[in-house]
């Protein structure tokens, strides 16, 4: 994680936003849980407490809604034929990419 504040040290704003990097952040989350787990079934009794409580709260709130339909399958069939492609929408949304390509893959497809 001390990677990704480096990388984003002059603008934080994108790693605030929980809905675009969740995937990102998957192994730290489980740590976390697997803590509050144990700490919940092995500590003191008001310990034990608290950690429910956190974990009863993390697993009620964490919600990651589906990514909107992009028409995938019909952007990939034009990759695969190697065509160019110049806005492929992705994640989060208004994001796209560009593929210039593969003169070789459309002339193999020809033959």
């Amino acid at each position: 994680m001390a990677a990704a504040v480096f990388r984003f040290q002059e603008n934080l704003r994108p790693l605030t936003r929980l809905y675009d990097g969740e995937r990102y952040f998957l192994i730290p989350q489980v740590l976390v849980l697997a803590g509050l787990i144990q700490v919940a079934a092995e500590s003191r009794r008001w310990m034990r407490w608290s950690a429910l409580g956190l974990l009863g709260g993390a697993l009620t709130r964490y919600r990651v809604p589906a990514l909107p339909e992009s028409d995938w399958a019909t952007w990939a069939a034009r990759i695969e034929r190697g065509e160019e492609v110049k806005a492929v929408p992705i994640a989060p949304k208004g994001l796209t990419f560009y593929y210039p390509g593969n003169p070789e893959r459309r002339n193999s497809q020809k033959e």
